[in-house]
């Protein structure tokens, strides 16, 4: 009895953790049904004509565009000002601190992906 239950809570746990899993095509697929589910929406509130659901549909498309432009600048800007404060420390650090602040850094790396990874299962 105790086998049978114990097999059981197994199945059950490992049915949640697989369905938990989430593909990047299946969060695109998922983000574009929610777009359509919004403008379908707002059609319907606002009483939309279908030349009126196009042209916010491009308006949304230019404006995530923009937006991931946006952030990849962001991500190179940051990239820069890593690369030189790391120049920076090398200057400021003997050899031997040089190679600990990165051993550091890495650590401390290694923990705030673990509390992202956390948080993304949190939410899920």
């Amino acid at each position: 009895m105790k086998k049978l239950i114990l097999s059981a809570a197994f199945v059950v746990v490992g049915s949640f953790a697989f369905a938990q899993q989430t593909t990047p095509t299946a969060k695109k697929e998922n983000f574009e049904a929610k777009q359509q589910e919004r403008l379908a929406k707002m059609k319907t509130d606002l009483n939309l004509t279908d030349a009126q659901v196009v042209k916010i549909k491009e308006l949304h498309e230019k404006k995530r565009a923009a937006k991931m432009d946006q952030m990849k600048e962001q991500r190179q800007e940051m990239k820069l000002k890593m690369e030189k404060n790391n120049e920076d420390m090398k200057q400021i650090l003997t050899p031997d601190q040089y190679t600990k602040w990165q051993e550091m850094k890495k650590q401390k790396m290694a923990e705030h992906k673990g509390m992202r990874k956390e948080k993304m299962e949190m939410k899920k």
